[in-house]
């Protein structure tokens, strides 16, 4: 894969990241309240409408996660767009190591809380995010870039 094709595809794992983050955090309540109640439902494996938010607690933690969620798909967005040109291995690392740590501590803990199925739900979401960082740009590519 091109280097170019790697910025490109970073930056929109960067996007979709805040897109998503934002949306998160904005529906913890009122009239779409409902899609945050949808995916803590198939993250809760069977889907059974059992879950909710109406406690303030689980809407601060939704609002806390989508922030979170959006900013670190802004620290990806600014990797893509002003290191990885630069410097590809140290941006590959940054973002990798970021994955990773996610991937395990979200996965574990969702499987500690009784939402395994949120942990397979991260292994598709992990293996969207993983071919740009996959193998280096050659040394032509990112000096080229």
């Amino acid at each position: 894969m091109s280097l170019e094709a790697r910025i490109k595809w970073l930056k929109t794992v960067g996007i979709l990241l805040i897109g998503f983050g934002v949306v998160f955090a904005l529906t913890t309540t009122g009239p779409l309240a409902g899609l945050n109640v949808l995916f803590v439902d198939l993250a809760v494996f069977p889907p059974d409408g059992a879950q909710s938010y109406a406690l303030p607690e689980t809407r601060l933690l939704a609002a806390i996660v989508g922030g979170l969620t959006a900013g670190l798909g802004a620290a990806i967005l600014m990797i893509a767009l002003h290191v990885y040109p630069l410097y590809a291995e140290v941006g590959r690392k940054v973002i990798l190591t970021f994955l990773l740590i996610w991937f395990v501590v979200d996965s574990a803990g969702s499987v500690l809380s009784g939402a395994a199925f949120n942990a397979l739900l991260n292994l598709v979401l992990l293996g969207a995010m993983l071919p740009p960082l996959l193998g280096q740009p050659s040394a032509k590519q990112a000096a080229t870039a």
